[in-house]
């Protein structure tokens, strides 16, 4: 099981935040929190946190970039992953 993340925002959004969000992953429900931040055009760090000790297997989290996309992916999630996308 996997979780994909792509993020888009409004033109006239920069950031955003989701707490105790579920994720259904198998049969099971993940709460997590999500918070994204677009600190300059290109460039943007995102933060996942998992409550209760639960586990996110497989997360795969993709971004545009100026000169295509990028996949940024992780495994076994048990309690947070940054990621820091630079211009």
């Amino acid at each position: 099981m996997k979780l994909n993340f792509v993020p888009r925002l409004p033109p006239s959004w920069t950031s955003f935040e989701i707490r105790n969000w579920p994720i259904r992953i198998g049969n099971r429900i993940v709460r997590t929190d999500i918070t994204h931040h677009e600190y300059s055009p290109g460039a943007s760090i995102s933060r996942i946190s998992v409550h209760n000790g639960e586990k996110i297997p497989r997360f795969v989290a993709r971004f545009a970039l100026n000169d295509g996309f990028k996949n940024y992916v992780y495994t076994d999630i048990k309690e947070q992953v940054i990621i820091n996308v630079p211009y």
